[in-house]
């Protein structure tokens, strides 16, 4: 049951740009260094403005992306929905997040510290190209 789980896994990244056109081994080692993580409706993943040091790939439910304008009010740029990745400005070192990102209702998704990506990236070159 398990090995169906991961091949599933491995399926639905293989879809993901940052990972179009990897090797297995490649897309193994992403998928094991991922981190799950569960958010209730409401919850927040991060906020606009924080350091960016996570990239994000929702895998269950959606994840509302908007940014306060200077006058207060929030502007919905995206709704992200299963395996859509979110966050790819943490690729950047130094960088801020642009927008927050709130979980429109219950969700689930996995994630990758600014560290670990950039070690795949080292180890996997051809990622780049994705990203």
């Amino acid at each position: 049951m398990d090995e169906i789980m991961e091949e599933s896994r491995l399926d639905h990244l293989r879809k993901v740009p940052l990972f179009l056109n990897l090797p297995d081994e490649a897309l193994q080692v992403a998928a094991a260094e991922a981190h799950p993580q569960s958010y209730e409706k409401g919850s927040f993943l991060f906020y606009q403005d924080d350091p960016a040091v996570r990239i994000y790939v929702v895998t269950d439910g959606r994840v509302k992306l908007a940014q306060l304008s200077e006058d207060g009010s929030q502007v919905i740029m995206r709704v992200a929905t299963a395996w859509m990745m979110i966050a790819v400005i943490s690729l950047v070192p130094g960088a801020v997040y642009p927008v927050s990102a709130e979980a429109a209702g219950d969700c689930r998704v996995i994630y990758w510290t600014q560290a670990e990506l950039q070690a795949l990236l080292e180890r996997y070159p051809s990622m780049a190209l994705n990203a």
